[in-house]
């Protein structure tokens, strides 16, 4: 089973449209997303700010960041898999994704291939 879930696809094209839609935040995600390159720390604390109003589109660039350590500068898995599984639960199937990939680097294989199975079926 470990061997095939990284070749699981999601279909239907980009997840972050579909959640971008959704977002009441988004025009505020967006400025804090132009800060990204040049003061990364700011956009931060901003997307930080924006996922703890329930900005999906934040809460997924925080749960990324931590997952890969950038802006960070270390990797906090645990707390991505708590941030994908909020956007989960708010309808995100990227978010879904994501949280079965960060399940899945853990070893809990059962967890990821009903996460990403999930995701999938909900496309």
């Amino acid at each position: 089973m470990a061997v095939m879930l990284h070749a699981l696809k999601l279909p239907n094209g980009d997840l972050y449209d579909r959640d971008a839609r959704s977002d009441p935040f988004l025009s505020e995600y967006a400025e804090a997303r132009a800060l990204a390159f040049t003061e990364p720390e700011a956009a931060i604390r901003s997307m930080e700010a924006l996922a703890f109003k329930g900005s999906i589109m934040a809460i997924l660039y925080v749960a990324d960041a931590m997952q890969t350590g950038w802006i960070y500068g270390t990797k906090y898995p645990e707390r991505a898999e708590g941030w994908y599984r909020v956007a989960a639960e708010a309808g995100s199937s990227r978010a879904l994704h994501e949280l079965g990939l960060t399940q899945r680097d853990r070893g809990d294989f059962d967890e990821a291939a009903s996460s990403i199975t999930s995701a999938i079926s909900q496309n």
